[in-house]
């Protein structure tokens, strides 16, 4: 049978509802290339944020590297709220290895966990490649954010740098997921984020903080609300958040 791929889309604790979930290919032929969608119909998110792409999909022959998209949504709120700042993401590995059992939790752990091993390879949350040169790596980054998945308490729990590193730039996410969004510069969570990260959605702010983490880190650390759903993180601002390899 088909692999039954499914999963569930958070912020913080919190179910999405009426997100647009997408899973895309890799760009294997350029860097920072344009991902291919492969869904064959449309799949939104479930009241409890639940979802399954069994059977909406075909693996390329060429065997890339996939990655969930979840874009959009409601948080938790009440009424028709739809939060068009939210763009999550989780990477799966080679599309060969999705198997039976794969289950993912798409939310800011794992968004910042794939945006800080493959900044090097992505623009955007809808371009990621690399060049046939450079694939080996690309494909190997892939892989080992894949395992940061469905784990957000593991990695911190044993009090790693990198840990506090990943919970606190996820609590900073979650200040703006949490929230019926904004613009930047307007002031809200949302609006502080994308004009601090000079981003204009969750996962690219993700890359930008992974990727220059000393940018904007006071007013951005100040975004932490007090019922952060990550836990343990940074007790305060360091020097530098990247701090930790």
């Amino acid at each position: 049978g088909l692999p039954h791929i499914s999963g569930v889309v958070h912020g913080g604790q919190s179910p999405i509802s009426g997100a647009a979930i997408q899973l895309y290919a890799a760009n294997m032929t350029a860097d920072l290339g344009v991902s291919a969608p492969l869904l064959t119909s449309t799949v939104t998110t479930a009241n409890d944020g639940t979802f399954s792409i069994t059977g909406k999909y075909t693996c390329p022959t060429t065997n890339p590297p996939v990655y969930l998209v979840s874009t959009g949504g409601n948080p938790g709120l009440g009424g028709s709220v739809n939060n068009t700042d939210i763009v999550l993401m989780a990477s799966l590995g080679l599309c060969s290895k999705l198997t039976s059992s794969t289950y993912v939790v798409i939310n800011e752990f794992s968004t910042v966990a794939m945006t800080y091993w493959l900044a090097p390879f992505m623009q955007d949350a809808t371009h990621i490649g690399a060049s046939p040169t450079n694939f080996g790596g690309m494909a190997y980054w892939f892989t080992s954010a894949a395992s940061f998945n469905n784990d957000p308490i593991g990695i911190a729990s044993a009090s790693s740098l990198l840990g506090l590193e990943f919970n606190t730039f996820s609590d900073i996410l979650a200040a703006c997921v949490n929230t019926s969004g904004g613009t930047s510069g307007d002031g809200s969570a949302c609006g502080k984020l994308l004009q601090d990260t000079g981003s204009t959605d969750t996962a690219t702010a993700a890359m930008k903080m992974t990727q220059t983490p000393s940018n904007n880190a006071s007013p951005l650390y100040a975004l932490i609300t007090a019922t952060s759903p990550f836990q343990p993180y940074f007790a305060g601002v360091p020097s530098d958040f990247a701090t930790t390899v």
